[in-house]
């Protein structure tokens, strides 16, 4: 690794370099030695001090057979230790609001930052944590993972097994709620989805509410908006074509229109 670090006059060091260079070594590296310029540089942890005037840095490093780089265990890892670190900010900060969780101004970290999207879909949405069930799901892609309040499209999702001729989702709201849109959150990657919405107080009686059976929808970043006149409901469901197999990060649902759905109320005269 070579250096070639700009020189100005806001540097920190006398001759226009910067005081130092800190290398972060990643999570998965077992670093044995470093160099600088042919001399040994002292290994503090995960943190390398590079003298701001070394030409060529050598590492020396091997990855770490205790540590996974597996992505689905990541992701299960990285949602648990969220989850505990919100749970833990709700217990010393229970006065604060939910939609001003970082009040120090400072920039939150990736874990505060879902846990803040997490919640935002839990007081705006009806479907969080919510009980869901599926045709089928292939492994670890069950169908509570297009309920946990997580969207994207690079979180969990729930997926049909192979081989499942008739794929269906479904959602508990455990009452009747007024439902006025729903976005479903496809993941990264999926094709366009084709698929019909439906509706029903009993879960007998089916009401459409929208569909894409034949030609199916591309998504905006994999978000599919669907919007429709208020109505009370307790289960929504998604079908779709035969053999077809989606993924679903999330299904949010809304009991209110979007903001820019809204009428503006008349401005009125100054007393």
């Amino acid at each position: 690794m070579k250096l070639d670090l700009p020189r100005t006059k806001e540097s920190a060091g006398p001759s226009g370099l910067p005081a130092k260079v800190i290398l972060h070594v990643p999570w998965y590296a077992d670093l044995k030695e470093a160099k600088a310029d042919g001399k040994a540089l002292p290994i503090e942890g995960r943190l390398l001090s590079i003298p701001a005037g070394a030409g060529e840095v050598a590492l020396g490093f091997e990855r770490d057979p205790a540590v996974s780089i597996d992505y689905e265990k990541a992701v299960q890892e990285w949602k648990a230790e969220y989850r505990e670190r919100y749970q833990e900010w709700r217990r010393k900060k229970p006065e604060a609001s939910p939609f001003d969780p970082f009040p120090e101004k400072r920039f939150p970290t990736r874990e505060e930052g879902a846990a803040r999207s997490r919640e935002l879909a839990a007081v705006e949405g009806v479907a969080v944590d919510r009980p869901a069930r599926a045709s089928s799901a292939s492994e670890g892609n069950d169908a509570s993972n297009a309920t946990d309040g997580v969207g994207g499209e690079n979180t969990l999702c729930w997926e049909p097994a192979v081989g499942d001729s008739d794929p269906w989702w479904m959602v508990d709201l455990g009452e009747e709620t007024t439902v006025a849109r729903i976005r479903v959150q496809a993941a990264e990657g999926a094709p366009p989805l084709k698929f019909r919405l439906e509706a029903s107080r009993d879960g007998e009686q089916w009401t459409r509410l929208a569909d894409y059976w034949e030609n199916g929808i591309r998504g905006r970043h994999g978000a599919y908006d669907l919007f429709f006149p208020a109505l009370k409901t307790r289960t929504l469901r998604l079908t779709f074509p035969r053999s077809f197999r989606p993924r679903i990060t999330e299904v949010f649902v809304y009991s209110s229109p979007p903001d820019w759905q809204k009428p503006t109320p008349w401005p009125q005269p100054p007393p």
